[in-house]
């Protein structure tokens, strides 16, 4: 009461100007590069587990225990890896078109760490999983489907182990070899791959024989790139070439038919370190990494995506930053520093890797942030009759078989959420400010926190379907607001304050 008195007599001294301050949407994202005070109330210094949809803050992401078709047509079964204590490494997916069955069959395939891999049939009734023969790789290995003698084929390398090659009915083949390959692609039917160890050499197949590295001039070989673009990473089929992915640059390379015909350009030398766990086609562009940021790349000029949190990213662990490509959207999974004392799910786990995965969408330039999440492993599985992302974990969930969602829980477990506008003077540096009013419409429960540089007041809400206001009445220079919640629903539009600016 005391305080309602003071601000009343100082309102009577002070001619005050009333102002209403409108948050129009909340599209802009998270802005990390520009002064808090200098941004308007469509950013964020900090938003998390949360989408904008029309205008307003929606529930975001979220993970569940993938599910696969049943045999019948009708529902989906919840998968589990085959033991319970080893831990999945990576996900993928076998299409190819069996002769016997005149039909397309699709398998899965998981890595774990007991260096095994199992496979099951996508649509089925839960059977047992199977093991992959009695291979076993010292690394994640690398798949990819390709026709071998008239038949779609199943590849897998390894940069510390062996070739295998399987065609769905009979045996698995193991090829002994010490190519050490590290990732793959198919061009112009020959297999491209780069290498470990002595990493300034990217290896082909011979034409049509995925099998076939002998080094001639009639069949496989090889091509060595020494400059200051550093080691070879990763090789990508993109627009028509072979692009090479290097420490700090990419080159092209044309590679038609015979050998001879072979050449390579140098198109982009970078400053910054290009993490190649993060190359991503994506349509028309490939999107990437560095260590200053994410870059796109049209296949003759990278340029910056100026995304505004690149003072969010850890350095020390963009080198365990993974990306994939699915549904329109680049997803990066690599660890953020929020700049607060709270741990959301993993950063409870003393040893997390990664702690966010990073949304961003093609077309419209825009992207959302899911905190708390420690992904290994991302792999689109796309047929006629499903479309999932499914995605591994590092730490206590890591013997988990995911798929991404849209219900903004984890296994289950609401995801903590939270937006956070700048603290500014709206523009008017001499003026204190009071903040009158707060109207909202909050249809689920939720926690607002209305600041000022000198106090702040909470207000919980609960859900509503008409806007709802409260009288803060706190005064300061600066402004802030802050919205959280802890249920699995969320949805926030249209806030509006009304402030009384006071001259000094």
């Amino acid at each position: 009461m005391e305080l309602e008195v003071f601000y009343k007599k100082l309102i009577e001294n002070s001619n005050p100007t009333r102002v209403k301050v409108k948050f129009s949407n909340f599209s802009g994202g998270v802005n990390k590069d520009i002064d808090e005070n200098l941004l308007p109330f469509s950013y964020a210094v900090k938003a998390y587990n949360l989408s904008y949809k029309n205008k307003a803050l929606n529930v975001g992401l979220g993970f569940k225990n993938l599910a696969l078709p049943n045999s019948s047509g009708i529902g989906e079964r919840d998968i589990i890896a085959p033991y319970t204590n080893v831990k999945v490494l990576g996900c993928w997916l076998f299409r190819y078109f069996s002769d016997f069955n005149n039909a397309q069959l699709d398998y899965y395939f998981i890595y774990c760490d007991n260096l095994k891999i199992y496979y099951n049939i996508v649509i089925g009734m839960g059977s047992p999983w199977a093991g992959f023969m009695d291979f076993t790789y010292a690394s994640k290995p690398t798949p990819i489907v390709h026709k071998y003698n008239d038949s779609d084929c199943m590849v897998l390398a390894c940069e510390d182990d062996y070739l295998a090659i399987w065609d769905g009915i009979n045996d698995p083949v193991k090829i002994a070899n010490t190519l050490n390959l590290t990732s793959l692609c198919i061009h112009y039917e020959r297999l491209f791959a780069s290498i470990g160890g002595k990493k300034n050499l990217v290896r082909f197949s011979d034409d049509y024989d995925l099998i076939n590295w002998t080094e001639t001039a009639e069949t496989g070989g090889y091509i060595e790139l020494v400059d200051e673009r550093g080691k070879i990473n990763k090789v990508i089929s993109f627009n028509d070439y072979v692009y090479i992915i290097r420490d700090l640059g990419i080159s092209r390379l044309s590679a038609y038919s015979s050998q001879d015909t072979f050449s390579v350009t140098n198109l982009y030398l970078s400053s910054s370190q290009i993490y190649d766990k993060t190359v991503a086609v994506c349509g028309d562009v490939v999107l990437m990494l560095c260590s200053d940021g994410l870059y796109y790349f049209t296949g003759t000029s990278a340029y910056k995506l100026d995304l505004k949190i690149n003072d969010m990213l850890v350095k020390d662990y963009l080198n365990k930053a993974i990306a994939c490509f699915y549904n329109g959207k680049y997803y990066l999974a690599c660890r953020l520093d929020f700049f607060d004392d709270k741990s959301i799910l993993c950063e409870n786990e003393t040893d997390y890797v990664n702690n966010a995965l990073i949304e961003y969408d093609i077309d419209t330039e825009t992207y959302i942030i899911t905190r708390g999440v420690d992904i290994c492993n991302m792999t689109p599985f796309v047929t006629d009759y499903m479309n999932k992302l499914v995605v591994c974990f590092n730490g206590e969930q890591s013997n988990k078989i995911g798929e991404l969602t849209h219900d903004g829980t984890f296994f289950g477990t609401p995801m903590e959420k939270e937006w956070a506008s700048p603290m500014t003077d709206l523009g008017y540096p001499d003026k204190t400010k009071i903040i009158r009013e707060l109207h909202v419409l909050v249809k689920f429960d939720c926690k607002i926190t209305v600041s000022t540089d000198l106090e702040s007041k909470e207000f919980l809400f609960e859900g509503s379907l008409t806007p709802q206001r409260v009288c803060p009445n706190i005064k300061g220079k600066l402004v802030s607001l802050n919205f959280e919640g802890a249920s699995e629903k969320f949805y926030v539009s249209n806030p509006n304050l009304v402030i009384d600016l006071i001259d000094d």
